[in-house]
């Protein structure tokens, strides 16, 4: 215990130190203050989303860390080296900060759009012209050789990622190895396509949050609605609106998917069976999850543009 506590001491420093002089680049989000998977996708596909309105051909390229090692000293013994089975080294309050510190640079010298969460890394590029390929060729191979030189191998999650194209589709290469194309991938927990179209990722969601819902019902005796809102509240509605700012359903038949699924979360309830969907919402002081969507959206509307202007526009 006392060992976290100054780790946890040590870290305050460390982070204090490092936003103070802003140390950690504009493209790293993960374990930093301000920063999380949501401000990453929004701003990164932000822009991606205005080239693609454009009619302009995208291609996103999917990396993540992979090969590394570590080891546990104690009393200067030296236990046996291990394959880390994720990028980020685990087992210190430390590591994540040391993680994000030692791979600071690794967009050094890049020109496409790259972003980072933890060891989850993103290049993409407009590729409309030969020289726009070129250049994500180009950075893809500086990719491969800092990994090379800093011992941390990048290995491609999806392949590539071509959106909106219209011709003939560029194709690329990590190290020694010839990248395929996918039409679609999930990127942070979010299914993604070339369209940029939002109603797969709406149906995995209506998907997962039926799932725990039939689970409910199955497992759970009571009918009450001191027991089942709060269920509802924490387990099915916590997937409707995750990251919801990001993928929020723009079709009719997206959103009435999203609503069929709390709609089945109020007929549990005993005594609400003849009520409308509107008597169900004032008695049990609820709003609907598309009124709950248009809450959300004013506060990150206002936290995304400071995040940018700290980005000097990158």
């Amino acid at each position: 215990m006392p060992g976290k506590v100054m780790e946890q001491n040590i870290l305050s420093a460390i982070t204090w130190h490092m936003q103070d002089n802003q140390g950690i680049r504009p493209s790293q989000h993960g374990f930093l203050k301000g920063r999380s998977f949501l401000t990453i996708l929004i701003s990164y596909y932000d822009k991606l989303a205005r080239l693609v309105d454009e009619g302009k051909a995208v291609d996103v390229v999917y990396l993540d860390f992979d090969g590394q090692t570590q080891r546990v000293i104690v009393s200067a013994v030296a236990f046996s080296w291990w394959l880390v089975t994720s990028g980020i080294p685990r087992g210190s309050v430390l590591e994540p900060a040391l993680f994000n510190i030692f791979i600071n640079y690794v967009d050094e010298g890049i020109k496409c759009n790259l972003r980072q969460f933890a060891d989850n890394t993103k290049l993409g590029h407009s590729v409309d012209l030969l020289e726009d390929r070129k250049a994500l060729q180009r950075d893809l191979n500086k990719l491969d050789q800092w990994g090379q030189a800093n011992f941390m191998r990048l290995t491609v999650k999806c392949q590539v990622l071509h959106m909106f194209h219209n011709h003939h589709m560029q194709h690329y290469r990590f190290g020694e190895e010839w990248l395929g194309s996918f039409p679609s991938e999930k990127d942070l927990g979010m299914l993604l396509n070339i369209w940029l179209n939002m109603s797969q990722q709406c149906a995995q969601v209506a998907k997962k949050a039926n799932g725990i819902l039939v689970c409910i019902s199955n497992h759970v005796a009571s009918r009450s609605r001191a027991v089942i809102v709060p269920l509802y509240s924490a387990l099915v509605r916590l997937h409707l609106e995750s990251c919801a700012q990001f993928w929020a359903p723009h079709y009719k038949k997206d959103i009435e998917m999203l609503e069929c699924v709390r709609k089945r979360a109020m007929e549990l309830l005993k005594g609400l069976e003849h009520k409308s969907d509107e008597e169900w919402l004032r008695e049990l002081r609820l709003f609907s999850l598309e009124k709950r969507r248009l809450k959300g959206r004013p506060y990150h509307s206002l936290q995304l543009p400071e995040m940018e202007l700290k980005q000097g526009g990158d």
